[in-house]
């Protein structure tokens, strides 16, 4: 049992370092330390709604417009590969994010 209870922390503990976690651990520890006790449990309820909308609007969405069902794991592929090389080389970053600069001169109202 204590083996078994290890093994459970452990893999809890990677979960939790995990990249696809990360981005979402703020939002709950910043939930949990405000507010009151039920807090943590509706951020992460919304946070389970919001992926399971976006993944099944996606698939239906694929599936209407009669695309492949990899079509949207080889854009994330090429998303990513084109993120890393404009690492690699900062003037394709540059080149990239050229667009988005006009978003961030606009000021509100």
């Amino acid at each position: 049992m204590a083996l078994l209870l290890g093994v459970g922390f452990l893999a809890g503990l990677i979960t939790a370092l995990s990249p696809c976690v990360l981005p979402v651990l703020p939002i709950l520890l910043a939930g949990s330390a405000t507010g009151n006790r039920r807090r943590p449990y509706a951020i992460v309820a919304g946070v389970v709604a919001g992926f399971t909308t976006f993944t099944l609007a996606a698939a239906a969405l694929l599936s209407a417009l009669g695309l492949p069902d990899d079509l949207l794991r080889t854009v994330a592929i090429v998303v990513v590969v084109v993120v890393g090389l404009s690492l690699v080389w900062p003037r394709l970053g540059d080149l990239l994010g050229r667009p988005f600069h006009a978003l961030a001169r606009r000021r509100p109202g």
